[in-house]
């Protein structure tokens, strides 16, 4: 098949044929594979219009790449705070529990229950694990199997998300790797400052621009990289409680926090 050309059991009409990379198959819909018909029966004909389909596919190829070379690891972000935020609630469910605060009020849309376990346990591989750890956990009691099922919950809700943002964010094999790294250790990934040199020179040129005092412009720009290393110090995003946090480890007279 060096020629990508197929034909399918029972047909004359050719077809073009080529495999997928890996790095790239999120974005394609998670096809390992592409198939076109190329709606001839000849073969010196479809071997011409084969052309314009490769060329056509490995296009779109370098698209995707040059989509995930732009994005950057601006991805991993919503990841982290989707596992800080499991994380938490994890903790807080497994205290409420210890401290039995849970709400007993609390209640569950059967059809929705039904329909996540039969996702989760079905009968592949991997829900055969699950269904296996799960009869494990319920069949635990006191404290000890209400953390259990705790714990047992949020490896779940790691799958899932796992699952979700690879689709979502079309992650390669390795980013999904990464990921599920971020997911169960938070700390793993440390968010970047947006405030890079190249926008710190810009902002210096825009402030220049309008006239502004060298003293004044300086003092702005050092302000820009005081702001930057403290939030990729404490790993934080640039949003406002960010800032007001920045602001007030300074440390300073209420006229210079002003």
């Amino acid at each position: 098949m060096a020629d990508q050309l197929i034909q399918k059991k029972g047909e004359s009409t050719w077809y073009v044929r080529l495999a997928v990379p890996a790095d790239v198959r999120a974005t394609m819909g998670g096809k390992t594979v592409l198939i076109r018909s190329l709606k001839t029966g000849l073969r010196g004909e479809a071997m011409e219009r084969r052309h314009a389909v490769i060329t056509e596919w490995k296009a779109a190829f370098d698209r995707a790449r040059g989509k995930r070379a732009a994005r950057g690891d601006t991805w991993k972000d919503p990841i982290a705070t989707a596992a800080q935020d499991i994380a938490q609630a994890t903790r807080k469910l497994k205290t409420d529990v210890a401290l039995e605060e849970t709400d007993d009020k609390t209640t569950f849309d059967a059809d929705e229950i039904q329909a996540l376990y039969q996702r989760l346990f079905d009968d592949s591989p991997e829900g055969r694990l699950r269904k296996e750890k799960a009869d494990r956990v319920y069949a635990m009691t006191g404290l000890e199997g209400e953390l259990a099922n705790v714990e047992f919950a949020k490896e779940m809700a790691l799958e899932v998300m796992e699952k979700v943002f690879g689709v979502t964010q079309e992650l390669s094999p390795t980013e999904q790797e990464e990921a599920k790294l971020i997911l169960n250790d938070p700390k793993a990934h440390q968010p970047k400052s947006p405030i890079t040199t190249t926008r710190l020179k810009a902002f210096r040129e825009f402030r220049e621009r309008r006239g502004g005092a060298p003293k004044h412009v300086d003092q702005q720009v050092r302000r820009m990289e005081d702001l930057s290393k403290f939030l990729r110090e404490n790993s934080l995003p640039l949003e406002f409680d960010s800032i007001d946090a920045w602001i007030q480890s300074l440390n300073r007279a209420p006229a210079t926090i002003s």
